[in-house]
């Protein structure tokens, strides 16, 4: 405690043991030694496990060049003092940067001292979500872990406290409780002098190789593409599973047998449709680290449903907790919650409920910050659809099924899809889709062209989204998709893709869902009014120029 990990000396520096609020024990800088891997023990003199590597013993250094412990003092040009007997076991105080957690398995950590947890290597812990993420453990070229320094300070040091949680506290700004101590934020290194965290820049070479590939991808999407559609973004240095999650997930030989719908004989045509500009869609979503994509799409498809039946008289937002808790695991249409599903599983489930909640009354529970296991499902809430009102807070949908707006793609290239009866189903409302997002992580802005997104058969399909439009006029033409990764994504939200061509795979597996609505004749007579006012908004302004690149 009171020393920041450097990277670059592979050690722990900036001790001052010396101080009266700095405890007298510190863990040097662990290291993955080939005996340790081959073995799993320690063969290195004055070292002791940690976890899955080892340490060197207290008032000892790892020395990179000798490749074994030191005494701390050698480093530092002073005369060794006489070495502790080798069989001395590790300081038992807590670890700095450990954290006081149930299960150290359960979170990308392993016990170390007093039961007490450290992230694995290759793991940061982060503060808001109380566990270790961005993990990398299984790179070889990754052997650090990196913890925030700790610090204990007077305010912790109360007479009488035994539970670390109850009493004593982080009084210093930008810090969080720790075990026993305090540790700084991520980002961020207790500057003893001024005795309050400070920021610090670490050198972090293999996020500076991710961030070069980043580079050189984006460089050859945008010529692939034609334009520019990718740029750098907040991800350019991140490991995948700290990217923007996908989640579609099909059993393997799914055989689609709901009725495909007919929309190319409809009397309504139009060369561009917006249905962003009306009621008809309800605000951009984000689906967090959470492979919920499909229960966001069959979600955002029912509203949309529900909107246009009833004319806007019930625009709700409703809950994609409930699909994502809620949907059955096993069977033709399991589906997986946080680990993937699928939109026709979806629909199938809500099939056999009263109906899909209000977002207020089954808000959402996924953690935006790291994936997290599935949440349970609220199932007392979801019967209560069914008994008396006074126990539902909002409004549902109910779902009697769902059908396909043109032929599903299930196997092939899928190059030959129907894309005139895509335009027809989408002119009417809008339509989930499933896709290829392989590469949307480094979406912008601009027409993304299929030569950029890459395959469209069936196989490639990993994340489902909302179709809410098209421009057949715009100099490249383009289909207009709701995504569901915030507002702060692509274009506030939404990614433009070619439309001659089956781009990402847009038109192989299009659904509508069926919601009930009941209205009387003279409701129904006008909900039938206000969808045709809303036609005539989304296609007489939707060929205004909406191309732009967002960084």
């Amino acid at each position: 405690m009171g020393c920041t990990y450097d990277v670059e000396y592979d050690e722990c520096r900036g001790c001052s043991d010396s101080h009266p609020d700095v405890t007298n024990f510190h863990i040097p800088a662990s290291q993955l030694w080939k005996s340790r891997m081959e073995e799993h023990v320690c063969t290195a003199p004055r070292s002791h496990p940690c976890g899955k590597s080892c340490c060197c013993n207290a008032e000892w250094k790892w020395d990179l060049e000798q490749r074994q412990c030191v005494k701390a003092k050698v480093l530092l040009g002073e005369k060794p003092s006489p070495s502790p007997p080798e069989s001395k076991p590790p300081d038992p105080d807590p670890i700095p940067g450990s954290q006081v957690w149930d299960s150290c398995e359960a979170r990308s950590a392993y016990q170390c001292g007093k039961g007490h947890c450290c992230c694995m290597f290759g793991c940061t812990f982060d503060v808001e979500a109380d566990s270790c993420t961005g993990c990398r453990a299984n790179d070889p070229s990754v052997i650090l872990f990196h913890i925030p320094s700790s610090h204990r300070w007077t305010g912790r040091k109360q007479a009488g406290c035994h539970d670390p949680y109850k009493c004593g506290s982080c009084d210093a700004k930008l810090s969080h409780r720790c075990g026993w101590s305090c540790c700084c934020n991520a980002g961020y290194t207790w500057n003893l002098e001024q005795r309050r965290p400070s920021a610090v820049l670490v050198l972090q070479p293999l996020a500076a190789t991710r961030f070069k590939a980043t580079k050189q991808r984006v460089e050859h999407l945008n010529k692939l593409n034609g334009e520019p559609a990718f740029g750098i973004t907040w991800m350019a240095d991140r490991y995948d599973q700290e990217k923007y999650k996908r989640g579609h997930h099909k059993p393997k030989g799914f055989v689609p047998v709901a009725p495909v719908r007919n929309f190319t004989n409809r009397a309504r045509t139009a060369t561009a449709v917006d249905w962003r500009l009306t009621e008809a869609v309800t605000p951009i979503k984000n689906q967090g680290q959470c492979g919920s994509c499909w229960a966001f799409s069959a979600t955002e498809a029912v509203e949309s449903q529900l909107i246009m039946a009833s004319g806007g008289r019930y625009d709700i937002e409703l809950s994609p907790q409930q699909i994502t808790s809620c949907a059955p695991s096993t069977g033709t249409y399991g589906c997986q919650g946080c680990n993937g599903g699928f939109t026709e599983g979806a629909y199938e489930y809500l099939k056999t409920v009263p109906g899909l909640a209000n977002s207020f009354y089954i808000p959402y529970e996924q953690s935006l910050t790291e994936s997290t296991d599935t949440a349970a499902c609220p199932k007392s809430k979801v019967d209560a659809m069914n008994g008396p009102y006074m126990q539902l807070s909002g409004g549902y949908a109910a779902v009697t099924g769902y059908s396909y707006a043109v032929k599903p793609c299930t196997e092939g290239t899928c190059e030959h899809q129907d894309l005139k009866g895509l335009a027809a189903a989408i002119a009417e409302s809008p339509i989930s889709v499933c896709v290829n997002a392989g590469v949307w992580n480094d979406y912008t802005g601009g027409v993304l062209s299929a030569a950029a997104c890459g395959p469209m058969g069936a196989d490639y399909q990993d994340h489902c989204v909302m179709a809410v439009g098209y421009n057949s006029t715009a100099p490249k033409p383009y289909w207009i998709v709701r995504n569901s990764w915030a507002s702060t994504w692509g274009i506030q939200g939404y990614i433009y893709l070619e439309m001659d061509k089956n781009t990402c795979g847009v038109a192989d597996d299009a659904t509508i869902p069926h919601v009930k609505v009941d209205l009387t004749e003279d409701e129904a007579k006008e909900a039938a009014a206000r969808r045709e006012a809303m036609f005539r908004r989304a296609s007489e302004f939707a060929t205004e120029p909406a191309v732009q690149m967002v960084v």
